[in-house]
């Protein structure tokens, strides 16, 4: 199932990019939550960041401000209570708006056996199981200077005279991949490319 490709730059890539979303590329946490039926399989998105935002957040600010009420300056009270109670709830506010965010971009994936169907609701496309290629693991430094190491895990598929290359998720592990490539009754190409090679290298190249 797993296919080994080498690669030396320049890397040329024989398939255009689908539309470049940058708010799909994930590689934070681990927010991938795999729900298995009989006859569908969907990779989708955790909600617990959201939920502990909004449980967490007021807690942590009421016991904060009780802390600083005791144990502060009584002249710099209110100044001091005033600016960290700003502090906290606009970075919570943040935190909160991007994890809602990435939830309702909807699912990574979405597969059913019955229809034989493959769905990409944060790409509004989808495509059967006999336009599949293959999946993609795409494994090395982002570029442009930076040193993360991560992983890419993309679907390509053929779309009338060309070949369109979808990212899927960021950082998944072998079992995810494994279990998405057998359950669509593909393959994976395993790709490690070279230190200062960009993963998304291609990426201008959308349709």
């Amino acid at each position: 199932m797993w296919n080994t490709i080498n690669t030396s730059p320049p890397w040329k890539p024989d398939w255009l990019n689908a539309k470049h979303q940058s708010a799909v590329r994930s590689y934070g946490s681990r927010d991938l939550v795999v729900r298995h039926g009989s006859k569908t399989l969907a990779f989708s998105v955790s909600t617990e960041l959201s939920r502990f935002a909004m449980i967490f957040a007021p807690l942590f600010l009421i016991i904060s401000l009780v802390i600083i009420w005791f144990s502060s300056d009584p002249d710099k009270r209110a100044a001091i209570i005033l600016l960290f109670a700003f502090a906290s709830s606009f970075t919570f506010a943040v935190t909160y708006a991007i994890a809602r965010y990435h939830e309702t971009l909807g699912d990574y994936i979405f597969v059913c056996q019955n229809t034989r169907t493959v769905s990409l609701p944060r790409h509004n496309a989808t495509f059967t199981f006999e336009d599949v290629s293959c999946l993609q693991w795409v494994s090395g430094t982002r570029g442009g200077g930076q040193s993360m190491n991560n992983v890419d895990l993309n679907i390509l598929v053929h779309d009338s005279n060309r070949m369109i290359r979808y990212h899927l998720l960021g950082n998944p592990t072998r079992d995810d991949a494994t279990l998405l490539a057998g359950f669509i009754g593909t393959t994976i190409s395993s790709v490690h490319l070279p230190t200062n090679f960009s993963r998304e290298a291609d990426k201008l190249t959308s349709s």
